[in-house]
């Protein structure tokens, strides 16, 4: 069975940095465990680095305070009829009894991102 849930969570920090690539980190709150790609994330707190590199290429950085870290390539969404809010905002999605991410929304923005690694 699957069911996708929308995590809400909560904006800390927005930062632009960077010459060539921009970076910008958001503060959320994983309620569930979440896989990323093959990396189980343990509930709690992330910082999300989001890199635009120079070519196109699309990463989002997932860190615990812990110091666990895990990369995913993704894509991005501007579909602003897709959205379900304009807070920040973690999709998981259910696969049995597990739970992945899926999507990442921006706050503030009618954007977000895809993981390509997500099972659908």
């Amino acid at each position: 069975m699957k069911k996708m849930l929308t995590a809400g969570v909560c904006l800390a920090s927005f930062l632009g940095l960077g010459l060539q690539a921009e970076t910008v980190n958001i503060k959320v709150t994983l309620p569930y465990a979440a896989t990323v790609g093959a990396t189980n994330l343990p509930a709690g707190d992330y910082t999300i680095s989001e890199i635009k590199e120079p070519g196109g290429s699309q990463i989002l950085l997932f860190r615990s305070s812990n110091g666990l870290s895990v990369n995913a390539l993704a894509m991005p969404i501007t579909d602003e009829h897709a959205r379900t809010g304009q807070n920040t905002e973690v999709v998981l999605h259910q696969v049995g009894g597990k739970y992945e991410v899926e999507k990442v929304w921006i706050g503030g923005e009618d954007r977000g991102y895809e993981l390509l690694t997500a099972t659908r």
